[in-house]
């Protein structure tokens, strides 16, 4: 947990195998779980569904392991910190966040900044985004990977 929010912090998984062992164990904790409540406890029932949702937002696209990802999950936000922004597809839920105390600066070693439709504007923007942020000046590294990654879904 992380911190007054009630956030959980999630490594991304990027490799195929360990993503399968990952549902593996995970479809076998929910059949415990769920076998064992029977559908007597709404609460524990719904724990379970948070855990699961907290595990699959770590499995990401095999094209972006260079990102080396860790994301936020959190599920007792309080409806004043969600706001909503408009991104490229639709309007898109987030809680904002304090990086670190008021007053203090950031200590980084590197920024990533993952694929992006304009590499060289994101870039600028977060290493301006850095040097109002940041202690140092971290290095900046704009991903190699294309914008755009095509799956396919394997029967």
């Amino acid at each position: 947990m992380v911190g007054e929010h009630k956030l959980r912090l999630v490594k991304c998984i990027y490799e195929k195998s360990e993503k399968n062992d990952l549902i593996r164990a995970l479809v076998t904790y929910l059949r415990r779980g769920f076998s064992r409540e029977s559908g007597d406890s709404w609460g524990a029932l719904i724990y379970l569904g948070l855990l699961a949702f907290s595990v699959l937002v770590a499995l990401k696209n095999q094209g972006f392991r260079e990102e080396q990802e860790w994301r936020l999950v959190g599920f007792d936000l309080q409806k004043e910190r969600l706001k909503l922004r408009q991104g490229r597809f639709g309007v898109v839920p987030y809680c904002a966040l304090p990086l670190c105390p008021p007053g203090k600066k950031l200590s980084l070693c590197r920024v990533y900044v993952g694929p992006n439709e304009q590499p060289v504007i994101a870039r600028a923007a977060a290493q301006a985004l850095v040097h109002l942020h940041a202690r140092d000046f971290p290095k900046v590294i704009v991903s190699e990977t294309s914008w755009r990654v095509e799956t396919r879904l394997q029967s």
